[in-house]
């Protein structure tokens, strides 16, 4: 098990590499674009509602015994991945939450990452508290998704009338559309403008987080 971890690891480095220099085009600094404090959006503009670690988890990105450093290197390799993953509208009513226990030093508790929401549940709060408050004071949560495979997280989504898909399943779905997208790349090729990332390299991320 060590060993595939530090096989996790390499591979993991090789591909935060690769998407620096895929999204070198779009800017210029990645940290510095990437992180910009911001106040949380209008609810009722949330659609998704990601639990990060759960997912972190499921990706098995973050190796068993995985130490701060490493734990902030995962998290931004997951961000990463998100916004490579979806459509800029998508992104923009996506919320990541994380456990504020891990939360960086200096970091606000909600803030913007390329257009992705994230959110920091405080210290005394837990990622589940902070995802059933949000569901809580949504205004229209059937029209939200949350991605967990959290059976707490779960059944506060049923008693509001969300939906929710497991991380591992939305992995998959993922894959699957990664695929599609590749398989389509060809054909659209000529009518879109070139993406910061390709569909290959999104799905060679896809790849690594099956």
């Amino acid at each position: 098990m060590r060993r595939d971890s530090r096989n996790r690891a390499e591979q993991a480095k090789q591909l935060a590499d690769q998407l620096a220099r895929s999204v070198e085009a779009k800017s210029r600094d990645v940290r510095i674009e990437g992180f910009v404090q911001a106040a949380l959006p209008p609810l009722v503009t949330l659609h998704w509602l990601i639990d990060g670690y759960n997912l972190l988890h499921a990706s098995d990105l973050i190796p068993p015994d995985g130490k701060a450093p490493v734990l902030a290197r995962s998290r931004e390799l997951l961000l990463s991945f998100l916004t490579l993953l979806l459509s800029k509208t998508k992104a923009s009513r996506t919320l990541v939450v994380f456990d504020g226990m891990h939360s960086p030093p200096g970091l606000p508790k909600s803030f913007h990452y390329r257009g992705l929401t994230v959110q920091f549940s405080t210290r005394n709060q837990s990622a589940d508290d902070l995802l059933e408050e949000i569901l809580e004071q949504h205004p229209a949560p059937k029209q939200v998704t949350v991605i967990s495979s959290d059976h707490r997280v779960q059944r506060g989504a049923r008693s509001r009338g969300a939906n929710y898909i497991d991380s591992d399943m939305w992995l998959v779905e993922q894959k699957r559309l990664g695929q599609q997208a590749q398989k389509e790349k060809s054909s659209l090729e000529s009518e879109k403008p070139a993406p910061p990332a390709s569909p290959g390299e999104v799905s060679k991320w896809l790849d690594f987080f099956e």
